[in-house]
């Protein structure tokens, strides 16, 4: 399992601004195996057990329910907003939502870690913001009793949250690629009847990836990847 850590925020992203205002802001990382997208990482996250878990929890006691189905679009960039959060901005590689109070914010961002071009890694960063309450500007801010209360749990949940995300991914990774193999073994050889058996749903392939990998046998399992499927 990858190890969490707790790091600074980084610059220049969205959830900096909430870092260096008068609120609270935190983020962990994990780097791991593959060159995952941020498209995968939310999906992953959203629709992990543990936070289905949350997602089940808002339902009955705020009456805000969230599907897989919205995380995938949630993910894809075609939402607004997702269980009991909307969306403040979205990029290839952030995501920064905010909860229906106005108080707290949720950051995801997946940057390449420190792999190479063959073996690949990514950085996943799972960061939150909790903003003075009302009434309370930068000269005298007050978080409030519960922030204190809930601090260690929180910090807690973080990991586990970011945890539960790498261990899909990675092993979403892990599955692909060893399909990758497979279905490039069947192609070499000829085997259609193979390659139309295959569970395309826990593969990578595209023709795309046949097309380059003929003109260059050589070409590394994970180069002409587009896409994850999550089990």
């Amino acid at each position: 399992m990858s190890a969490i850590h707790p790091c600074e925020v980084p610059l220049n992203t969205m959830l900096r601004g909430h870092k260096d205002g008068p609120g609270y802001a935190d983020c962990y990382v994990t780097e791991v195996e593959g060159a995952i997208t941020q498209k995968i990482f939310i999906e992953a996250f959203y629709t992990s057990p543990l936070f289905k878990v949350e997602r089940t929890i808002l339902k009955y006691l705020a009456s805000r329910p969230a599907t897989d189905a919205e995380a995938k679009q949630l993910a894809a960039g075609n939402a607004t907003k997702f269980s009991a959060w909307r969306i403040e901005w979205q990029s290839t590689s952030e995501l920064l939502l905010a909860d229906f109070t106005g108080r707290t914010r949720s950051w995801l961002m997946a940057t390449p870690g420190t792999g190479s071009v063959t073996a690949p890694s990514t950085f996943l960063y799972f960061g939150s913001a909790v903003l003075p309450r009302a009434g309370h500007g930068a000269t005298n801010p007050s978080m409030g009793w519960p922030f204190h209360a809930l601090s260690g749990f929180h910090r807690l949940y973080s990991r586990l949250l970011l945890s539960a995300a790498s261990r899909r991914v990675a092993s979403a990774w892990q599955n692909a690629a060893w399909w990758q193999k497979v279905s490039m073994w069947m192609h070499t050889h000829g085997d259609v009847d193979g390659l139309n058996a295959m569970p395309w749903q826990a593969s990578l392939i595209t023709e795309g990836c046949f097309q380059s990998a003929e003109k260059n046998p050589r070409q590394t399992e994970t180069s002409c990847c587009e896409t994850v499927a999550l089990g």
